[in-house]
């Protein structure tokens, strides 16, 4: 129930709704959301998820691994970036964020950008 009304409440936001403190963390957390993804694959955990998921990727996609220049299918995307954005842990790092969903969140929605208009 409450995913639902969650759900039906973020369907409804205008772009307008939100206020200049909520625009100025969201960007925030995409900037270091964003770093963390880039500098976490060149780690282990990322590294080797995507060595290991090379043999099922299939045909190239439209979906960016950020910091790579590779573009993989969206579901291979959310994975990998979502790996590498924790595997230094530094997400979400800024105290004017108290809510820790960058990670998850933004390797999805990227990727699902990135499938819906690829560039």
């Amino acid at each position: 129930m409450a995913t639902k009304a969650l759900a039906t409440w973020a369907l409804a936001l205008q772009f307008s709704s939100p206020t200049e403190p909520i625009v100025d963390i969201a960007v925030k957390s995409v900037y270091n959301w964003a770093g963390c993804a880039i500098g976490g694959y060149g780690l282990n955990p990322a590294g080797i998820s995507y060595e290991a998921n090379v043999p099922f990727i299939g045909a190239q996609g439209s979906s960016s691994i950020f910091g790579t220049g590779k573009y993989v299918d969206v579901k291979t995307a959310a994975l990998i970036n979502g790996i590498a954005s924790h595997a230094d842990y530094y997400e979400d790092t800024h105290r004017g964020n108290p809510i820790h969903l960058s990670g998850p969140v933004l390797s999805a929605l990227f990727a699902v950008a990135g499938w819906m208009a690829p560039v």
